[in-house]
């Protein structure tokens, strides 16, 4: 299983009619613009353990074209992440705040996709890399793992292991990246009360 998804993502990285053009542009001396989609991971943050959590989820993420909006409560030290970061790629949010300032997520998200990180699942480094890489491949507006792993009495464990390479009805919002405009007219405290509930 393993073996199969690793020969996917080479597949998907290096052997597609898309890359072969690109090379042959290359050659040919032709400039083009490839631009690898942006994506904006949503979290929340009650407490500085759930911050630190997701933050280095976020960080060991290889897909390089990302931001992480970290909406946090008014916890003792919340402060110090908001001198800690706020770099551009990391930004941390009021939750409070952005519920109530943002009519929906298209007013203050600008990225094409976005995603939720929850401080209760693990995201393997290759997460976001190979939600991206499905985006190529299909328009769909929700593209998600029905398989993934979640915290269960300290532990992560597999859940939903027979619910790989297929389509599915539902997925869960901290599993999926979904283009941003899908939610231009629900607002955000409504879509934030979906994610963390």
């Amino acid at each position: 299983r393993m073996m199969a998804h690793l020969g996917i993502r080479q597949v998907l990285d290096n052997h597609t009619y898309r890359i072969r053009l690109k090379k042959i542009l290359n050659k040919l001396n032709i400039k083009y613009t490839d631009k690898s989609p942006e994506v904006t991971v949503l979290g929340h943050a009650k407490n500085p353990n759930d911050a630190d959590y997701i933050i280095e989820q976020f960080k060991c993420q290889t897909y390089k074209n990302k931001k992480l909006f970290l909406l946090v409560e008014t916890f003792d030290n919340y402060l110090e992440y908001f001198k800690k970061y706020n770099d551009g790629q990391i930004e941390i949010f009021i939750r409070e705040y952005v519920v109530n300032k943002y009519p929906n997520i298209t007013e203050w998200v600008e990225t094409e996709f976005v995603t939720f990180f929850s401080e209760k699942d693990y995201y393997g480094k290759y997460y976001l890399h190979d939600l991206i890489n499905a985006t190529k491949y299909t328009d769909a507006d929700f593209i998600g793992k029905k398989t993934y792993f979640e915290k269960v009495n300290d532990e992560y464990v597999i859940s939903k292991n027979d619910k790989e390479y297929e389509f599915v009805q539902s997925l869960e919002p901290a599993c999926t990246i979904v283009k941003t405009k899908v939610f231009n007219r629900q607002s955000i405290k409504t879509l934030y009360n979906h994610l963390v509930n």
